[in-house]
């Protein structure tokens, strides 16, 4: 079961958090703005704080289907959609495959290492611990199913092409989190609002 949680009242906001190091309170400077004007709907991506892993194997095009499942059981209007890191390109894969859902869609830290990053890097958790061991540990006592983490992880370092992906932003990288967080608060709200205004004056 994908989780997800809601977040004040008005037009549909989706959020989608990063990979790995991810999870929805990645958002939490933004979610009490952003509550003030939308209906905020954060979803918890397969093998995230309290989603459940799935059998499934992971792609952005599953986190796509998952995520338009939860949005169509919450309203049936258009949305706008933020993505950072791997939720980037998971919004970008659900504005492919539904452009009738997101009407707007705000896409951040959805980069590239570079042609000379390391192709086989893979997460484990030995080094995620060794990385941080406070912070993944509380993000296993969230887990409904903590002692398939080794198999979550190895399901996303699996397929080469989502592994990759996921390694390409800043956000999956401990020592970049603080500044990750610091301009997700100072950038991400003023992101919003200039492109909402955008598509409003475009549709006008």
């Amino acid at each position: 079961m994908v989780t997800k949680q809601i977040y004040g009242k008005g037009q549909p906001l989706v959020m989608l958090h990063g990979g790995v190091y991810g999870y929805i309170d990645e958002f939490e400077y933004l979610i009490p703005r952003l509550a003030e004007h939308y209906m905020v709907i954060c979803i918890a991506t397969r093998g995230h704080g309290k989603s459940e892993i799935g059998t499934e194997p992971f792609s952005y095009r599953g986190r796509a289907l998952d995520a338009y499942k939860v949005i169509r059981s919450i309203t049936k209007d258009s949305v706008t959609v933020v993505g950072f890191s791997e939720g980037g390109f998971a919004g970008l894969e659900l504005a492919a495959l539904h452009p009738e859902l997101v009407k707007r869609l705000v896409a951040m830290g959805v980069g590239d290492y570079g042609e000379d990053h390391p192709k086989d890097s893979h997460y484990t958790p030995e080094n995620l611990m060794r990385s941080d061991s406070a912070f993944f540990a509380r993000r296993l006592k969230l887990m409904p199913e903590p002692a398939r983490w080794r198999e979550f992880l190895d399901g996303v370092g699996g397929d080469e092409a989502l592994h990759s992906s996921l390694m390409r932003s800043s956000g999956t990288n401990p020592d970049q989190r603080p500044a990750t967080q610091q301009h997700l608060r100072m950038t991400g709200h003023q992101r919003i609002e200039t492109v909402g205004r955008k598509a409003d004056h475009q549709q006008a």
